[in-house]
């Protein structure tokens, strides 16, 4: 049986999820500039380290030499460095490598629906979405989902469900409020609290919400699926369809 009813509950914690104001498709790859520049230093150096011993061993007294072994310890010394000079660069190419891969995996997701985990439903303003959530063991008396503002500061629509069962379940929710107004696309927040018998509130195990990707943002190296304008990470997918 669903049916709205109004609870005092404190505002939901923000969502796992993170909402980017401006989603990009376009991936930012590291560039190997610093190795490159790094590289370029220390064998500069090395040149001028090798033109100097070679100077003092021409010039040496025969009656004192100098110690060779210092400038042996040197020499492997400046060429450990240029390797791992080297060894970096070429980790950024196996990283660039990889970030290549991840946005071709996500792309496949264009245009798809999906679900995955997170509080904040985006919403288009018409039709209806599915909000999830899971419950390990079914609460004895009612679940509740209270959807809220963007901002999570007003109560905009307010359900309870008798006779709940465990495991995952979706609430189908038509964008209105709680008197009947559709209310306009935006972003909403949502918690989900299983009440017992005898009224103690327990939050679901997780919550899931539902849109199509409509895009691809890739930030500091990491690939998200944006839907609607909410980013979702790649591993946050629990489900795909279309």
């Amino acid at each position: 049986m669903v049916g709205t009813t109004a609870v005092n509950t404190t505002t939901p914690a923000s969502s796992n999820t993170s909402k980017t104001n401006s989603a990009s498709s376009n991936a930012s790859v590291a560039t190997s500039s610093d190795a490159a520049d790094a590289s370029a230093s220390i064998g500069q150096t090395y040149n001028e380290f090798l033109t100097l011993l070679t100077t003092q061993l021409q010039n040496q007294d025969p009656l004192s030499p100098m110690d060779s072994a210092q400038f042996t310890q040197q020499l492997v010394m400046f060429s450990q460095v240029e390797q791992q000079i080297n060894t970096n660069s070429k980790l950024e190419q196996i990283l660039q490598q990889d970030q290549t891969n991840q946005t071709l995996q996500a792309a496949q997701f264009l245009g798809k629906t999906v679900a995955a985990e997170g509080s904040v439903q985006p919403y288009t303003g018409s039709g209806s979405v599915n909000i999830g959530y899971d419950f390990t063991t079914a609460p004895t008396g009612s679940i509740v989902i209270q959807i809220y503002n963007a901002t999570g500061t007003t109560l905009e629509r307010s359900v309870t469900i008798g006779s709940p069962t465990a495991g995952v379940t979706a609430y189908t929710w038509d964008g209105k409020d709680n008197n009947g107004n559709q209310l306009p696309a935006g972003d909403y927040q949502f918690q989900v609290t299983g009440v017992s018998s005898t009224g103690t509130g327990t939050a679901a195990n997780s919550t899931y919400i539902t849109g199509t990707v409509n895009n691809i943002s890739t930030i500091s190296g990491t690939t998200d699926l944006v839907v609607g304008d909410i980013s979702v990470p790649l591993s946050a997918i629990m489900s795909v369809s279309g």
